[in-house]
C-alpha cells in the first residue's frame, strides 16, 4: 500500500514534456536565374502570342498571361479592358462584350488574332514553358467567371496536361482554389498580407514578391515550407540584382535579357 501511495505521489511530481515545434527548414537559392516573361512580350510581335510563349521557354521559365472571360462564356488572352490599345485604336470594345469567335477574330497591331486559352496552352506544353494565368476583372464579371469561365479555365488546364506547369492567380485566385483544389495557383503580395512565411505559404503554390519584402530569410523559409518564390517585378538590372540578393532566382520582367544581365552582374 505504501509502495503505492509513493508511486502516486511521484507521478504527480513529474513535468510534461513540451514539445517545441523546429523552425521551418531554409533552402538555398537556385543556381541559374530564369525569367517570367510579362506578357510574352517578344519584339516585332504582338503581345500574348505564340511567338512570345515560344520564347519565353528560351529564358528559363515562360510567361505570364492574362484571362478575360468572352460573352459566351470562354477564356481568351487580353490585358486591358478594351482592345483599343493592341489594336492600334481600331476597336474599342471589351472582350468581355464580344463572344468567342468575334474577338479572335480582330486584327491587332501586328498581324496577330487574340489568343484563345486552349492554343496558349498547347504552345506552351510543346515548348515545355510555364505559365502564369492571370484572372481579370472578376468582381466585375463575376457571374459569367462563376457561371463558365473558371470551370474553363480548369478544364482546359487537366485537359492539354498542363497541371504541373500553369499557375491560376488574380482576381480570382481564392474562388479558382475553391473550384480546384488540385492545379497550381499563384499569390502576388500586398501590403495587408501577412509578414511571415508559414501564413504567406499558405496563400498559394507559387509566391511572387514585391520589393518590400525583400528578405532572405523569409526567401529561404519559404522554400523550406515547399512554396515556390518569385519576384513579383524585376524591369532594370538594379531591380535584378537586388532580388538576387535575397535568394530569389525567378522572376517577372517586360525584358528576359534584363534578367540575365543583372543576374550576371550579381554573381
Amino acid at each position: 500500500m505504501l509502495a503505492r501511495v509513493a508511486l502516486v505521489a511521484a507521478a504527480a511530481l513529474v513535468v510534461p514534456t513540451v514539445v517545441v515545434p523546429a523552425p521551418p527548414a531554409t533552402a538555398a537559392a537556385p543556381e541559374r536565374c530564369r525569367a517570367i516573361i510579362h506578357r510574352a512580350y517578344v519584339k516585332g510581335f504582338d503581345e500574348e502570342q505564340p511567338a512570345g510563349i515560344k520564347a519565353s521557354a528560351r529564358w528559363g521559365w515562360g510567361a505570364e498571361l492574362d484571362l478575360r472571360v468572352t460573352k459566351d462564356g470562354k477564356v481568351v488572352l487580353v490585358h486591358d479592358d478594351t482592345l483599343k490599345r493592341i489594336t492600334g485604336g481600331a476597336d474599342k470594345r471589351a472582350a468581355e462584350s464580344l463572344t468567342y469567335a468575334e474577338v479572335t477574330a480582330i486584327p491587332l497591331k501586328k498581324g496577330g488574332r487574340v489568343l484563345g486559352l486552349w492554343k496558349a496552352l498547347r504552345v506552351a506544353r510543346n515548348h515545355q514553358a510555364k505559365l502564369l494565368l492571370e484572372v481579370k476583372r472578376y468582381h466585375q464579371h463575376q457571374e459569367a467567371w462563376d457561371d463558365a469561365g473558371l470551370a474553363y479555365i480548369a478544364r482546359a488546364i487537366r485537359q492539354t496536361r498542363m497541371s504541373d506547369r500553369v499557375f491560376v492567380g488574380g482576381s480570382a485566385q481564392q474562388e479558382f482554389q475553391a473550384l480546384a483544389p488540385d492545379l497550381l495557383t499563384f499569390h502576388r503580395t500586398v501590403p495587408r498580407d501577412p509578414a511571415d512565411a508559414a501564413s504567406l505559404a499558405g496563400l498559394a503554390t507559387l509566391i511572387q514578391l514585391d520589393a518590400s519584402r525583400y528578405d532572405a530569410r523569409l526567401v529561404a523559409d519559404l522554400r523550406g515550407l515547399g512554396a515556390r518564390v518569385a519576384s513579383r517585378n524585376a524591369q532594370t538590372v538594379t531591380a535584378v540584382k537586388e532580388a538576387h540578393a535575397v535568394g530569389l532566382r525567378t522572376m517577372q520582367t517586360n525584358k528576359g535579357y534584363v534578367v540575365r544581365k543583372g543576374c550576371a552582374q550579381a554573381k
